[in-house]
């Protein structure tokens, strides 16, 4: 994912075909101990398999949070990792709208990357299915889904400062329910990732 590779980056060159080459300081420098997804469905963490996903998943995306993991699936399925088991998170499962989400090709939505803020509120990127949010309410989508959102980031020491990397341009809030969209100074608006480094956004487009 060039959005997680970019928030570990001090510096990275790129061309028109995609990234050639990161320069890494020790302050950004990859921390080996954040959990992380292989292609058999399991989930590693400081050097072990911590749990396995069920055999008819595809295991996108992992994001720590307080001593247990979020892992985004293929199917558009959220599951929570905890004391080595995946958990199907029901509420995610009825989200509002889930009927109406879809990918360009025809074939069943992707949660691609998720995200939590200050409040430790998760938001959830499903493609094409705009954002989640999800909160002690349960899960409330925000963003129109044919933004066609490819990545979501929050700022983890804020609550609300949300951003994403959409067709549109890059969508921001600043409560974690209402976004505008910014293409300004961007040769094109088709976004793909996004980061924030201290007080820098990064974006491709």
């Amino acid at each position: 994912r060039l959005g997680a590779v970019l928030a570990q980056a001090g510096a990275a060159l790129a061309d028109h075909d995609g990234v050639l080459a990161f320069a890494f300081d020790e302050e950004h420098r990859a921390d080996p101990q954040h959990p992380a997804v292989d292609d058999e469905a399991r989930i590693h963490h400081d050097g072990r398999t911590v749990a396995n996903g069920p055999n008819s998943a595809t295991l996108n995306c992992v994001l720590p949070d307080d001593g247990a993991i979020w892992v985004g699936a293929s199917s558009a399925r959220l599951y929570r990792g905890d004391g080595g088991e995946l958990i199907e998170d029901p509420g995610f499962a009825d989200a509002p709208g889930r009927g109406d989400w879809h990918t360009p090709w025809g074939g069943p939505p992707d949660v691609r990357s998720m995200a939590v803020d200050g409040a430790n509120t998760l938001f959830v990127n499903v493609h094409v299915g705009g954002i989640v949010r999800c909160d002690d309410t349960g899960p409330s989508p925000t963003l129109d889904i044919h933004a066609d959102v490819h990545q979501v980031i929050a700022d983890p020491s804020v609550e609300g400062t949300v951003l994403a990397a959409c067709a549109r341009g890059m969508a921001q809030s600043t409560d974690g329910r209402v976004f505008t969209y910014r293409d300004d100074g961007l040769h094109a608006p088709y976004c793909r990732a996004v980061t924030l480094i201290g007080d820098t956004v990064l974006i491709s487009a």
